[in-house]
Order: structure tokens, then sequence, then C-alpha cells
């Protein structure tokens, strides 16, 4: 075996360096994953929330940079798919696939959210304790509209199974000026009190006030309205003025005044709350998100100029159709005289339907999922006692006894593990083949990875000589490794032994270990002067004829073999024998010239 290590290692041509044992890890990489980890308990740090599985949370950290490429190869397809048509408008183009890479974003970043959260199932306690104190018949009341009306386990599917909900929801589409914003302002005086309140409720407030403002006081307002104008005409021929100034829809002078300012008012009071409110799951508001606070804030300021695009239009409809005014009078008996005109209430409520019709953009929010992706806020409920924890649907299995912490077992645990040590090896080979793009990963960096995990070593441990890296310096930390090490050795000293490890030494050493030592099984076993454990260069080889052995019809030629460095050589080690047949002898001879 070992002369057969020699022959190859004088006398065949060294293998190209793929990588050494000198390659360290100065990727960025230490710093992302700091980064990720930061970000996740951040997103997932819950009161009163269970201890996150480390293996889940490391697979989910090691697996991002996969994830990314994909969605981001996802996002390209589609964009091509969708803006493959060459007729298709410049300028539309442009916005097409500007809508696109913002509406992405917010789904990476949801697609993310929900993998952690199912993943991690992290989440709150759901049996939390409300208010209480004075006034327990307001908790208890609070604590009923709240659970019925934004509850912790339903979805909108579930809410509409509940009488209470539904209730509540139809009383909102009553088209009585004022009912629909009195509901509301109940509803946000429970939200804020006892405070602060919760960012994700103030969101979910304004969204559900102004898409029910669009619904009630825009199209069922408008509907309502032109069949009072038929009846009038239908019924009442003769005098219809009389009947719409009776029955019209801009008969309730203090129902239109608090409908048109409430609508504003209610949403600039949620939206003033916003940044002194509170996340259950410790994120940023939604006022320093890109995409979440950024684009409400537009949506409000949207609002506000519809709004005042509706007083202009209040106040030229009443400069030219309400005349009876009397300019000389003071600005309260101005007002007075125009809250009394037909003509202005009419004006009024007009104007209301126009504003609630521009509060179209907020209904597509009401979708559900949909709100949660625009607005990057953590979904959030109030369970019976008026607490608020997080959203969770409640499933069938929800009223099974759980198991104890220390008798819950995931299997999935396990497998995150393996999979986590497999991606960071990987990660690890990539980095050593000189590639920067995160997650290019070739089956090769599998093993590269490994090997550099077992046998790098730090810049003093590469600067030693070669013997001090003998097999038999290696440490006892286990037999696998020992072993790895030895064939490693060998390959080295095989090729030269004078350069640091290469990536090919230990394929270079199993080979010619596996290789000499299928052929010393069946070779006599002859006394060396000396056991040499690590290989040195040939310097002779000669014939020892009273050695010859038969063994079994076969003839073994006794061979002595002269390392450079021997006594015979001039230097410090004796020569050793080895046995030999003669086809192995001349394939030896071949190799030796």
């Amino acid at each position: 075996m070992i002369a057969m290590a020699e022959a190859e290692g004088a006398l065949s041509p060294r293998s190209p360096e793929r990588g050494t044992s000198d390659v360290e890890d100065t990727s960025p990489r230490a710093a992302r994953e700091a980064l990720g980890r930061e970000n996740l308990a951040g997103s997932l740090a819950f009161q009163g929330a269970k201890p996150p599985s480390q293996a889940k949370a490391n697979l989910l950290e090691v697996t991002a940079p996969v994830r990314r490429k994909l969605l981001v190869h996802l996002r390209d397809m589609l964009k091509g798919r969708m803006l493959s048509d060459p007729a298709m408008w410049t300028w539309l183009r442009s916005a097409a696939g500007t809508a696109i890479d913002q509406m992405w974003g917010d789904f990476a970043h949801e697609v993310e959210r929900g993998l952690h959260a199912t993943l991690v199932q992290q989440q709150a306690e759901s049996d939390a304790a409300g208010p209480s104190g004075r006034f327990s018949c307001w908790w208890r009341f609070r604590a009923f509209v709240l659970h019925h009306y934004l509850p912790h386990n339903r979805s909108f599917f579930g809410k509409l199974q509940d009488p209470v909900y539904i209730a509540i929801y139809l009383a909102t589409l009553i088209p009585i000026h004022g009912v629909r914003v009195t509901i509301f302002a109940v509803i946000l005086l429970m939200l804020m009190f006892p405070g602060p309140p919760d960012e994700f409720q103030m969101i979910n407030f304004i969204l559900l006030f102004k898409g029910m403002q669009f619904l009630t006081s825009g199209l069922i307002a408008m509907g309502l309205a032109s069949f009072k104008y038929f009846r009038c005409f239908s019924w009442y021929k003769e005098d219809p003025l009389s009947c719409i100034d009776a029955s019209g829809p801009g008969a309730s002078a203090m129902g239109l005044a608090v409908d048109y300012l409430g609508s504003i008012t209610l949403v600039w009071i949620a939206f003033s709350l916003l940044p002194a409110s509170r996340s259950l799951t410790q994120r940023h508001t939604a006022l320093d998100q890109d995409g979440a606070g950024g684009r409400l804030r537009h949506l409000l300021f949207y609002d506000m100029k519809c709004f005042a695009v509706s007083l202009l239009a209040l106040f030229l409809l009443t400069a030219a159709t309400c005349d009876d005014v009397r300019l000389e009078s003071g600005v309260v008996q101005q007002f007075s005289q125009l809250i009394g005109q037909r003509q202005f209430r009419e004006n009024v409520f007009w104007c209301t339907v126009i504003y609630s019709l521009l509060s179209l953009p907020f209904t597509a929010f009401a979708i559900p999922g949909l709100q949660t992706i625009l607005t990057h806020s953590d979904p959030t409920g109030y369970n019976r006692q008026g607490a608020c924890v997080v959203w969770r649907l409640a499933h069938a299995s929800a009223n099974q006894v759980p198991r104890a912490p220390e008798q819950a077992y995931d299997p999935f645990d396990w497998y995150a593990k393996v999979a986590t040590k497999v991606f960071t090896v990987m990660e690890r080979g990539r980095e050593a083949r000189g590639v920067e793009e995160v997650a290019s990963w070739e089956f090769r960096d599998l093993s590269r990875g490994l090997w550099l995990k077992l046998f790098r070593r730090s810049q003093e441990a590469r600067a030693r000589p070669a013997s001090a890296e003998s097999p038999s310096s290696a440490p006892a930390d286990g037999k696998v490794a020992s072993f790895m090490r030895q064939v490693t050795s060998l390959g080295r000293e095989a090729r030269g032994g004078d350069s640091p490890y290469r990536f090919g030494d230990f394929s270079r050493g199993l080979y010619w270990t596996v290789k000499a030592g299928r052929r010393d099984s069946d070779c006599p076993s002859y006394p060396a002067a000396s056991v040499h454990q690590v290989p040195l260069g040939v310097s002779s080889v000669r014939f020892v004829p009273e050695d010859e052995e038969e063994i079994d019809g076969h003839v073994f030629f006794c061979i002595e073999v002269i390392a450079e460095g021997s006594l015979d050589a001039e230097g410090g080690a004796e020569p050793w024998r080895v046995g030999r047949r003669y086809g192995q002898f001349r394939e030896l001879a071949l190799q030796l010239g």
C-alpha cells in the first residue's frame, strides 16, 4: 500500500487546485443572518408568545435567498407575459411595470410573514384578560360588541354566521343620515379606550369606514334619492316640490351635516392616532412603512382632496341656485338662512353623494387578504374578554385539549435541522468556489463545503510544517473524522506534501488507500525494519531473491524499497520490504521507469 502511494506521489501529475484550506469566510452572510434574525424577532415576538422553534427559524433564515430568487423569477415571468404585446402603448407599459413591481414587493413581504407565522407558530394567548374596573357595564358592552364585530378567530365568512355581526353590519347600511357615522363613532371610542389603540385596528377602522361610506352614503343613498324623486313625480304631480321638500333626500338638515362632516372627521381622528398606536407584533407602525403607511397616507390625502372638491362644488351650487340669502345680514344669519332653504339641503346631499362615490379606492381593501398585503399590518381581533389579541382562524380541532409543552413534538423540526445543515454547508462550498451571487449552488458545493467544515484550519495551523500535520497528530474527535484526516493527509503527501491541503487530497488518498489495500490482502507480510506511517519519496527499489515465497501456486517477490532520506541514501529512515506478484511488480517498475 505504501509503495503504491509513493509511486503515485512521485510520478502522477498533480490535480488542478480546486480549493484550498486557506479559504476564509469573508462573505457578509453573517451580517445578513443577524439582520434576518432581528427582523424575525421583531416580526414575531408577540406578547405572551411561546418561544419559536429554532430549527424552523434557522431553516427560514438559510433558505431566504432561494425564496427571493424564486420570487424574482416569478415576477419577471409575470411581467414578460403581461407586457409582451408589442402594440401596447409606451406609457401604459411603463405604468403597468411600475405597478407590478410595487405590488410584487407587497406580495413577497406577505409570503415571508406568512411563512414565519405558519412555521414558527408564534402567537399570543387568545384567552387574555380584557380591561376591567369601574364602569363594568361599559367594559362588558365593549367586549360584546368588539368580539362580535371584530373577532379574533373568525374570517369574513365566519362572521356571516354570527347574528350579532349581521345586525351591526345591516345597521351601518341603513340609508338614514347620521346613523352610520354614529355607529362608527361608538366603535372608534371603544378602540381608543383603554389606550394605546392597536395599529391594525386603527388602519382597519379607516378602511372599513370609508368602504361603508362609498356603499351607504354613495350607492345606496343615490339609488334611494332617485326613488324618492320618482315617487314625488309620480304620485304628487300637482305639487312635486312640496313632496321633495317634505320627504326628499335633503329633508333632514341635521343628519346631512353629521353625515357630511363626520365622514372626514372620524377618519382623520383615527389617522392622527396611528403614530401613538402599538402593534402586538412589535413591528414598525404603518406610518413608517413604505408600502403600508405611504400608501395609506396617500389615500387619506386623496380623501382630503375629494372633500375639498365637494366643498368647492357646494359653494358653486349655492352661489348659482340659492339667491334668497340676504347679503347685508351677518354670517350666522346667512348660514341659518341657507340651512332653512330646501335647495341648499339638496346641494349638500348631492355633494355628500359625490364625496362618498369618490371613496371607491378604499373598497379594494375590503377584499379578504388584500388588506394585509397592502397595509403590511398583522391582523388582530378581540376575544370574549375584550382584549386585543393576534388574529388566528379557529379550526375544527380547536376544542381538543392541547398537549403539555414538554410533551409536544413536531416531526418537522428534525427535517428542518437537517435541511438547515445541508443548505449551510452548500453555502460555505459556494463561497469557497468564489461565486458571490447568493444561493447560486451546485451539487459539488455540498462536498466542498463538507470538506471545509471538517478540515479548515486557522491561519496558525496552516503555517505549521507538513510533518506536524500527519495523521498521528490529528485530534481524537471521532473515528470518522480521524479516518478522513488520515486519508486526506495521505493524499497530500502523495502529491508532494509541501503545500496546504487541497480539495482533491481526500479523493486521491481514498483511491490509493482502497487500491493498495486490495492488493495487500493477497500479499505475504514481511518484517520491516521500520514502519512508515507517512509516505516518502522513492529513491530506489531492488529485489531480494532469498525472500521469495509461493502461496497458493502464486509466486511473490520480495521488494526492498529505499526511500528518500533512508540510511542507504544517507538519510535517517530505514528501508522496508513488501511482497508483490510479478504483474504487480511489472506495473510498479513501469511507473518507476
